[in-house]
């Protein structure tokens, strides 16, 4: 699969809702499942290991600064996961 940055972006709100406790987006399910493919997780993988490969992918992009900047705009700590 070649992920390009608006499907890693869907991604990443998807989860990061999955993680606070909404719904997940609708038509992000596929590319969810095809990234946690591409990047070797389980297909049961948690959410946190979903974002913690996120975190890896944005950062190895260089695209880290946005990945944090989404995370704060969810009340999400882009470190630990955790609510802020």
């Amino acid at each position: 699969m070649n992920a390009n940055r608006l499907t890693i972006k869907a991604v990443l709100l998807s989860v990061i809702g999955e993680h606070k406790g909404f719904p997940p987006l609708p038509n992000a399910s596929g590319a969810k499942r095809n990234f946690k493919e591409m990047v070797g997780l389980p297909r049961n993988a948690s959410n946190k290991a979903v974002l913690e490969e996120l975190r890896r992918t944005y950062d190895y992009n260089q695209f880290l600064p946005e990945f944090e900047k989404t995370c704060r705009n969810f009340k999400l700590d882009p470190q630990t996961f955790k609510a802020l």
